[in-house]
């Protein structure tokens, strides 16, 4: 997605990649709301879909119209960046980004891929590096970020590889 983004860009209009986003978002909601009649459904216009177990105890999320959990939660954070390059060029508003990075962050969490949340750490770890506020402002919105994941993450009820990578993050960062 970034890489045919990126090649093409100057052709490609805001519209048709806020459009995909959007169908995929809409595919992992309904792969997680309608499990069953979802992978009947998808399987026989994409692939079939692997993931029908869906409950807290189920080690995989969803993975809507991705082969895997861990391509969808890629997929988002490769979203996030093109969304932050529209951004940039002025082509989408600020409120768009804002839409398209909660709709991406959702479904992060939904795969419950360890992908997902690495790449969700060092999306957040770069913007938070890279912005242009000043260092408190970073340690507060740093601090805050890490209270409410860490939050998130212990008293959620979720399982899976993604929140295991993340506490492990948490508990044991040099491991």
């Amino acid at each position: 997605v970034f890489y045919v983004y990126s090649r093409y860009w100057h052709t490609v209009k805001p519209k048709y990649i806020l459009a995909g986003i959007y169908v995929n978002f809409i595919a992992a909601i309904a792969h997680f709301m309608f499990t069953e009649l979802f992978a009947n459904i998808a399987g026989n216009i994409t692939r079939v879909i692997k993931v029908k177990d869906l409950s807290l105890e189920a080690g995989r999320g969803v993975s809507g119209l991705a082969p895997e959990p861990g391509f969808l939660g890629a997929m988002c954070a490769f979203f996030i960046l093109i969304s932050y390059i529209l951004l940039n060029e002025r082509k989408i508003s600020k409120k768009m980004f804002r839409v398209v990075f909660f709709l991406s962050v959702i479904m992060m969490f939904m795969t419950k891929s360890g992908t997902a949340m690495l790449f969700l750490f060092v999306l957040l770890g770069l913007f938070f590096l890279f912005s242009r506020y000043t260092l408190w402002k970073k340690i507060w919105a740093g601090t805050c970020i890490m209270l409410f994941l860490t939050v998130f993450i212990y008293h959620s009820g979720l399982s899976g590889r993604g929140i295991s990578i993340a506490r492990n993050l948490i508990e044991n960062p040099i491991q």
